[in-house]
């Protein structure tokens, strides 16, 4: 089996190529979107949770089935090895992939402070009878108008089509 795969003349096994590709990709188009200026942090720090997730996901999938294979229940297959790393493989891929998504997931609401199950707008006491008498405007002039203690009406101040009301 030939692959044009190498690294230094050296061959690479044809499933092993597919493996990091897409965490490698994803990592680039990440620094990409930092040279390019988009907000500094967030792109290297999601890059980075991804390429982390990726990696630990791969180590996890791959020890997970040696554990299983050779310590566990050692079954013999067909006069096979108990640790035939190429049946590992699929299983590896596909927890590298799954790992790596939610690192990716998970890294973005923590950048986004996302669930925010509590915002300074609860405190205000017109917000608390907004729910049971009137239609709470919650755009930038009014809230800060809220915030200064001036009376806010039901309606914004503005028309309707600044879609503010």
């Amino acid at each position: 089996m030939q692959t044009p795969a190498s690294i230094a003349r050296h061959p690479i096994h044809p499933m092993l190529v597919p493996i990091p590709i897409g965490l490698w990709i994803f990592s680039f188009v990440c620094d990409l979107f930092h040279a390019g200026g988009a907000s500094a942090e967030a792109w290297t720090t999601v890059a980075f949770y991804t390429m982390a997730g990726g990696i630990i996901g791969a180590l996890g999938g791959f020890f997970m089935q040696y554990w299983m294979e050779v310590i566990d229940y050692p079954i013999n297959v067909g006069g096979k090895p108990f640790n035939s790393w190429p049946a590992f493989i699929p299983i590896t891929f596909e927890c590298t992939v799954l790992v790596a998504a939610f690192a990716a997931v998970l890294g973005m609401l923590a950048l986004n402070k996302l669930p925010q199950p509590h915002h300074p707008l609860f405190n205000v006491e017109r917000f608390k009878r907004a729910s049971t008498r009137m239609v709470w405007p919650c755009s930038p002039p009014c809230a800060a108008m809220a915030r200064r203690g001036s009376a806010v009406s039901s309606r914004c101040s503005r028309s309707a089509s600044c879609g503010w009301a």
